[in-house]
């Protein structure tokens, strides 16, 4: 029997509920956590994520659905905004899948600078069971997407960081979107510590541009990170103490430069590697990651593609059986420092 109280915590209902499940050793370190499944509630939407392409302006959010029953369901029929549509996908029993439920283009050749913001409310309407249409009466999940800046400028661009005392912990590239591929890519060096520079970026097409700039400490920086057009005129300016990743500024460059893409670039899980004996397995996986290799090791986080703290781990065993298919990056925090890693959800 659930009571109605718990401490000072009023149960409303079961259905306002979610059930973790977890293993601690010692009744000090907690090994891992799960969601635990109630049998017989209706399939629901968990969460939903903005997604993204690469190497486009297409932005395409997405729902994670989740089938608690003991029994397969399919035609999931949606309410997105307003209007309704059917996602033909079948969720086998006690399991999770993503689904596509909005697709939106920016238009990237602005004459002016200009900021964007979408939004979806997504309620899950009903689906099929055993041949039967059952209505959920699920509650409406809202998810921001498409939340970018796309700047036009005449270049070079200059970028300037200030950087604290950890500059190795912060790197940025400039990603071409016609081309798909790096311009620029830099890692700070010790040699900048406390130190203010600037980066021309003049890459020797005209077109669209993503800048990213990412801080590996999690801490950001202790001034502001800032982009100019070829005139001087600041185009962008944030405070670095905001920083884990950005990939939102988009630069719509239209005259022609010197410098052509890059042939080698780094993986991102070379990024500040502080323990290179530090290995993650299986890679790609389907749910458990094993961290390996290292020296000291006190937290690992893991970052969805936005930089969004999505689960963490303080043992070597760390569950992403919960999450969507697709890119991470996990951050190991060891005594021999920062190291990232590039992690595939399959």
């Amino acid at each position: 029997m659930v009571p109605q109280q718990i401490g000072d915590l009023a149960v409303g209902s079961l259905d306002d509920l979610s059930v973790l499940v977890f293993v601690c050793q010692d009744r000090k370190e907690v090994l891992n956590v799960c969601e635990a499944i109630r049998i017989g509630d209706k399939p629901y939407v968990a969460y939903g994520n903005e997604g993204g392409e690469e190497c486009s302006l297409d932005f395409n959010p997405y729902v994670t659905v989740v089938n608690p029953t003991d029994r397969p369901v399919s035609a999931l029929r949606f309410e997105v905004n307003g209007q309704q549509w059917v996602r033909n996908k079948t969720l086998a029993p006690y399991t999770s899948d993503t689904v596509c439920v909005a697709s939106y283009s920016i238009d990237g050749v602005v004459p002016t600078s200009h900021q964007y913001a979408e939004s979806a409310t997504v309620r899950l309407v009903s689906f099929t069971s055993d041949g039967q249409t059952v209505n959920t009466d699920s509650e409406a999940l809202t998810i921001d997407y498409a939340n970018v800046e796309v700047y036009t400028a005449e270049g070079p661009l200059t970028l300037s960081i200030k950087y604290d005392n950890y500059p190795q912990e912060v790197s940025f590239a400039l990603w071409g979107l016609n081309d798909c591929q790096y311009y620029y890519q830099h890692t700070g060096e010790v040699a900048e510590m406390g130190s203010t520079v600037s980066y021309e970026l003049s890459p020797t097409t005209p077109g669209l541009y993503r800048l990213k700039v990412m801080d590996v400490g999690g801490d950001g920086l202790n001034g502001t990170v800032s982009v100019k057009d070829g005139a001087g005129s600041v185009l962008f300016s944030r405070s670095g103490r905001d920083l884990m990743v950005w990939d939102d500024c988009f630069f719509n460059i239209t005259t022609i430069g010197t410098d052509g893409p890059m042939g080698n670039v780094l993986g991102i899980e070379e990024y500040a590697s502080a323990d290179e004996a530090l290995s993650v397995w299986p890679n790609p996986t389907k749910g458990i990651l094993h961290i390996a290799g290292v020296n000291g090791l006190q937290k690992a986080v893991l970052l969805d593609i936005s930089g969004r703290v999505v689960a963490t781990a303080t043992g070597t065993v760390l569950d992403m059986t919960q999450l969507p298919a697709g890119l991470y990056l996990l951050r190991v925090v060891t005594n021999n420092g920062v190291t990232v890693k590039k992690v595939n959800k399959l």
